[in-house]
């Protein structure tokens, strides 16, 4: 059978030598009748149509007769018979529009069809009648090697118990989701298979290997296993280990962290948006010292047992213009208490323009470098002795001070990766590369120890 829209065959009807058949098939349609039923039958495209047409030009009826012999013990194989009929068409001579049995082969050259397709449709009006016969099921059924939604719900499910950490660098653009650093795909796979033997559920919804690893890339495409670069918050995660008990005594003081939380990210934000309303008065930074770069950097195992020369980057990032400043120095020049990151600080305050009146700074709750009095006293400092009139520095809260600098240190990150560093100076050269091209090359500031103030 065609489908729907498919060219009606062009050839003429096969000849069929009914000369010995007993409903004379051949003195009941001349080769034109058989032309225009052919015609008559493809003409509409409509598989639907052409279902019901055979449906009705082939009846079933009862066996008269069964040739069996006595000493066969095998049930029948069937209980009726088929008879074929034709109609004459409508122009024609005699009986107008008369169903005019013929014999098999005579009805499927005609038709130009072939005796499956005849047998499909009879089987299925036997099954489910004669409306259903008439449907065509082809592109309907799933195919046989699909995956069905249960054993598909059944590994998301499987997947979604593992517990995520979002990403730490980058969160405003990036919504990927972390994994246990010792997992992986196969891994995930092990414990999947082991999961459903388990609950004696294999036989129906164990699945290949190959497609498990499709599902989740299909369906999961913002999941990885590698641990992100996250400072986690101690507090929340001793509150999601304990009891439910202990959980209902500390949900108070927990909930008071929380909106800690959102009010210093919301205050955040606040001053963001007046930096970039009033860009001339008024500047927002976020600030924190990057972690520790040691020299030399290499892959020879001896370095691993060599005394490492450690270096500094302090990185202040502008909300509104997005403009990372870097402070730089090694241990040799200076430490990385309050005193040094004081003098960045205020360094920093005074390279502003001399517009600026206004300036608020966010960091993290380090009381050796950023909390302490010695901040206080150098922001006081600059207050008194500059052209600025107010400064505010606030401070996130624990365990939830991701912010716009940390893009500074993934950036540089990235950057460094695969690199052997054999002098403190290669790191410089590491931060002015490590921003990409579209935006503006982060300012670098060597420090030696001449420019750090003694504010103890």
């Amino acid at each position: 059978m065609t489908k729907k829209g498919d060219v009606i065959p062009a050839k003429a009807v096969v000849d069929v030598d009914c000369s010995k058949c007993v409903f004379k098939c051949s003195d009941s349609f001349t080769a034109v009748d058989r032309d225009r039923i052919k015609a008559e039958f493809w003409k509409s495209g409509d598989p639907k149509q052409q279902h019901s047409f055979l449906s009705l030009m082939v009846k079933s009826v009862p066996l008269k007769r069964r040739r069996v012999t006595a000493d066969s013990d095998q049930p029948p194989r069937r209980n009726s018979t088929s008879e074929y009929y034709l109609r004459r068409p409508a122009e024609a001579d005699g009986a107008c529009g008369a169903d005019l049995r013929v014999c098999k082969k005579f009805f499927l050259a005609t038709l130009a069809v072939g005796e499956r397709t005849v047998r499909g449709v009879k089987d299925k009006e036997a099954k489910k009648g004669l409306t259903a016969a008439a449907e065509d099921d082809r592109g309907k059924h799933p195919p046989v090697h699909k995956l069905s939604e249960e054993k598909l719900n059944s590994i998301k499910e499987h997947i979604n118990s593992f517990p995520r950490m979002e990403s730490h660098y980058c969160r405003s653009s990036s919504s990927r989701d972390y994994l246990a650093a010792d997992l992986n795909l196969l891994r995930l796979y092990d414990l999947y298979v082991q999961k459903v033997k388990e609950e004696g559920r294999e036989k129906d919804f164990k699945v290949c290997q190959s497609t498990f690893f499709r599902v989740f890339h299909e369906h999961f495409p913002k999941v990885s296993f590698h641990h992100p670069k996250k400072d986690g918050c101690s507090y929340c995660n001793k509150y999601s280990l304990m009891t439910e008990e202990q959980k209902a005594e500390a949900k108070s003081d927990y909930d008071l962290h929380m909106q800690c939380k959102v009010l210093s990210r919301e205050q955040k934000e606040r001053d963001k948006i007046e930096a970039s309303e009033n860009r001339e008065t008024t500047r927002s930074f976020t600030m924190d010292l990057r972690k520790v770069f040691e020299t030399p950097r290499t892959t020879l195992s001896l370095a691993y047992y060599t005394r490492s020369l450690s270096s500094y980057n302090f990185t202040l990032f502008d909300q509104d213009s997005m403009e990372g400043t870097c402070y730089f120095w090694t241990e040799v020049e200076g430490n990385r208490g309050s005193s040094e990151i004081g003098s960045c600080v205020y360094k920093h305050l005074l390279s502003l323009p001399e517009t600026v009146r206004k300036v608020s700074l966010y960091s993290d709750s380090c009381g050796g470098q950023n909390r302490n009095r010695f901040m206080a006293s150098v922001l006081l400092y600059s207050v008194r002795r500059t052209r600025l009139e107010e400064i505010t520095l606030n401070f996130l809260e624990t365990g939830h001070t991701d912010m716009e600098c940390d893009s500074m240190h993934s950036a540089i990150e990235g950057r460094k990766k695969n690199l052997c560093i054999s002098h403190p100076a290669e790191w410089c050269t590491v931060i002015l590369n490590a921003r990409r091209k579209s935006h503006k090359p982060y300012t670098l500031h060597q420090l030696k120890h001449r420019d750090f103030y003694n504010l103890n």
